[in-house]
């Protein structure tokens, strides 16, 4: 069992909350798109910066019908995780200095262990200009 008090979510929870994700909250995170990359360029997230940059493509791939090969599972993983950064109000408050962003890149980092595989294919899908 993992400790609560140093792991905001669970892989459980993120699968969880994954298949309660809506098009409107994906909506949200495209729109948000700006702030949340600049939230990401701070702290404990820049260094997971390009993997933002490269969820939030796939986002807008996947809901301009570009992108359909993803499970839904990873969509819905990759919103809870961005929709997590984009709350100021999470576990640990982004209004405190250096630790604010913390909770956020466990969130984001757990996301990114879960979908590594998917995400590769994404990748590679994008640099071939959609191709495969």
């Amino acid at each position: 069992m993992e400790d609560r008090r140093s792991n905001p979510m669970t892989r459980d929870e993120m699968l969880e909350k994954a298949g309660k994700i809506s098009p409107e909250d994906i909506e949200l995170i495209l729109e948000k798109a700006d702030e949340i990359e600049k939230k990401a360029s701070r702290g404990p997230l820049a260094s997971l910066l390009g993997e933002i940059n490269l969820l939030i493509s796939m986002l807008r791939d996947y809901t301009s019908r570009r992108y359909r090969t993803p499970p839904l599972w990873m969509v819905g993983a990759a919103a809870v995780a961005l929709l997590y950064v984009l709350n100021p109000m999470d576990v640990v408050p982004d209004v405190i200095p250096a630790l604010g962003y913390v909770d956020d890149a466990f969130v984001v980092g757990l996301c990114l262990n879960m979908l590594r595989k998917d995400l590769r294919k994404y990748e590679s899908w994008k640099r071939s200009g959609g191709r495969i």
